[in-house]
């Protein structure tokens, strides 16, 4: 299920069923580890592309045929071997868009190099989503009540959507 505050720009006041292409992405970011780790034995392919320059940067280029078919394009920094780049194609409202995501500002949590800096959008195109981490923490307890669909919150407690500039 999902919640889309901003449906329609007057937004929307219950959760909705995902459609299966958002399942399919969601399951595929669900992998906390990565599709590179044990690989094998999550039904992947990998495969050594050669190297390509990243933000100036040499990186090794993979490319990944996940389970489910899709393809995705990972690259890991010649030195560090951390994702500085992923590109993938992405079906959205029946539409094929290709996709890229850039990762930096990476810290070390728990042993683990996390990236504190995320940006994503579609190839091409100047709009971006930026994310940007303040802080991480593993093993938090999370009752299992959060995972629950909601009921319709009253109209009042939904902000109304600004048009588009």
């Amino acid at each position: 299920w999902k919640l889309n505050p901003f449906a329609g720009y007057g937004g929307k006041n219950e959760a909705e069923d995902m459609t299966p292409d958002e399942l399919r992405m969601a399951e595929e970011e669900a992998d906390m580890d990565g599709q590179l780790v044990d690989y094998k034995e999550k039904g992947h392919q990998v495969e050594y592309m050669g190297k390509e320059p990243v933000e100036g940067s040499d990186a090794y280029k993979l490319k990944v045929t996940l389970k489910n078919g899709d393809i995705k394009y990972i690259f890991l920094d010649a030195e560090t071997f951390l994702d500085v780049k992923q590109t993938s194609k992405r079906k959205i409202n029946d539409t094929e868009i290709e996709a890229e995501t850039f990762f930096g500002d990476y810290k070390e949590v728990n042993g683990v190099m996390i990236p504190y800096s995320i940006e994503a959008g579609a190839v091409g195109m100047p709009q971006r989503q930026k994310l940007g981490v303040e802080k991480i923490e593993f093993d938090v307890p999370v009752e299992d009540s959060r995972f629950a669909k909601p009921a319709a919150l009253p109209p009042a407690e939904i902000a109304p959507a600004a048009p588009p500039k």
